[in-house]
């Protein structure tokens, strides 16, 4: 954060425009930028926090199924164990995954004025680009390296709400790979336990989406990609008319 803000304000001292620009330059630019990597930096830790949870409910059923397939362990005993264990694991994964949608639910609105700010952000500085590289117009230095610095900032913003979603939903499938590879032996009771495991599962949908518009995983990155390119061709088309 400390580093990204350094940059930021070392390429507004470069920039050649005298101590206003400066500041314009300051205060639209690095400030903004400074508040939105403070949102993202704490919607990203609660986010890492739940798939950290998920995680100990991987290694959770990883261990139960260590604990059916070791010989030194009775049946009667293993059932026991494992019975309890998808049971109290049933119970945890409805609530990490309602901590989850809190998370979502607090940051929403900011999420989606990100998303817009990012979306104009890459339409507006790649069409500058084209027009300083292609046609010529107030090309130097300075600006093409403050343009790709904003076009970075854009795509680590977008990397990081891409990857938040992503990490939640590997967690949660792998956590069903290993429910569904318990070993049952004939055990009724375990077999209801995975079952009910399974429909809660699909029940209670791991998907991090805002207002159920569009998730929040790596389609993100395609979706807002695909659709500044074709917005920024539309541009071109009209300004070469």
């Amino acid at each position: 954060m400390i580093l990204l803000s350094l940059i930021s304000f070392t390429c507004t001292q470069v920039y050649k425009g005298g101590i206003w620009e400066t500041l314009l330059i300051a205060f639209t630019f690095n400030m903004p930028q400074f508040i939105q990597f403070v949102v993202i930096v704490f919607y990203y830790t609660l986010m890492l926090m739940v798939r950290a949870i998920l995680s100990n409910m991987k290694e959770n059923c990883l261990n139960t199924i260590k604990e059916k397939k070791n010989p030194k362990y009775s049946i009667k005993i293993v059932a026991k164990k494992s019975t309890f264990s998808i049971t109290y694991l049933e119970l945890f994964y409805v609530q990490v995954i309602e901590a989850k949608s809190d998370i979502i639910n607090a940051f929403r609105m900011p999420i989606i004025l990100i998303l817009i700010q990012i979306f104009h952000a890459i339409v507006t500085i790649a069409l500058s680009l084209y027009n300083q590289t292609i046609l010529q117009i107030n090309l130097s230095i300075n600006n093409i390296t403050i343009s790709s610095l904003c076009l970075s900032f854009q795509a680590l913003k977008l990397y990081a709400f891409a990857s938040s979603g992503d990490m939640i939903q590997f967690e949660v499938t792998e956590i069903a790979r290993a429910l569904h590879n318990i070993p049952i032996d004939q055990n009724v009771d375990i077999m209801m336990q995975v079952q009910r495991f399974s429909t809660l599962m699909s029940y209670y949908n791991p998907i991090v989406s805002v207002y159920d518009f569009f998730p929040l995983d790596a389609t993100l990155i395609f979706n807002v990609l695909a659709s500044a390119t074709t917005y920024l061709i539309i541009f071109v088309q009209f300004e070469n008319n």
